[in-house]
């Protein structure tokens, strides 16, 4: 497997793993292009399984907007490969927002590090939820940064 940064010809899969991923919201291929935004998939022989898509508009820091892997191939660090990719190239804090529902995806981020730093009320729709707000803040740099699997 090999993570890089998403093509326009990836759209069609990175859509599937969006839709066959309700908890990672709703999101459109112009959503993956708007400025300020980096969007890198895991790549495998049989294809597109896991895509991370960041805002890095702010100098030093990145928001994930979202990270979702195919269904039929998660639990096989894909997560963690692509959150390593987007600390080689920014990295600086990190921060996401998580359902609280969400409770495979907060453990994920848990044990990679990450750590709760408030909550947002009425946050999420479709259905109404808060979210949980989370932030990595890596060592001196990625290199000495290890992502638990």
């Amino acid at each position: 497997m090999t993570v890089r940064e998403a093509r326009p010809e990836d759209s069609p899969a990175i859509l599937a793993i969006l839709q066959a991923s309700a908890e990672a919201g709703t999101w459109s291929a112009d959503d993956l292009r708007l400025p300020g935004r980096r969007c890198w998939v895991a790549d495998s022989p049989a294809g597109v399984r896991g895509v991370l898509l960041a805002s890095v508009a702010v100098e030093g820091e990145s928001e994930i907007l979202t990270l979702a892997v195919d269904p039929r191939a998660r639990r096989q660090g894909i997560a963690s490969a692509l959150l390593r990719a987007l600390l080689r190239e920014r990295p600086g804090p990190i921060f996401l927002e998580v359902r609280p529902s969400n409770t495979a995806a907060r453990q994920l981020y848990q044990r990679l590090g990450f750590e709760v730093v408030g909550r947002r009320p009425g946050y999420y729709s479709h259905p109404p939820e808060d979210a949980v707000a989370m932030r990595l803040q890596p060592r001196d740099t990625c290199d000495s940064f290890e992502l638990a699997e």
